[in-house]
């Protein structure tokens, strides 16, 4: 996973889905709920750093699914907010 690619996703999410980037060093009430297991994705409207990170880390477990994804030559962008959320956390064994 390269800058360029975490950029572009990064990217992608602000200006498709309208969610919102923030950094971990930052505290408060979005930060906060965004640490709730509980906290459905369809909800989730701020992802981090680390966030994308998981994402292209679970990725490989979704490939082959490709109604999940939007082909893209920067590489596999989700078709929707909660299949990012899905995959983000998916929990490796």
């Amino acid at each position: 996973m390269e800058f360029s690619q975490l950029e572009f996703l990064k990217n992608y999410l602000i200006q498709t889905f309208g969610l919102e980037y923030t950094s971990e060093e930052q505290e408060g009430q979005v930060c906060y709920l965004h640490a709730h297991d509980e906290m459905r994705p369809e909800f989730r409207l701020v992802f981090t750093l680390e966030d994308l990170k998981k994402y292209f880390s679970h990725l490989e477990k979704f490939k082959d699914q490709s109604d999940y994804f939007t082909k893209h030559p920067e590489g596999f962008l989700p078709k929707s907010e909660s299949i990012f959320w899905e995959i983000v956390e998916q929990k490796l064994p």
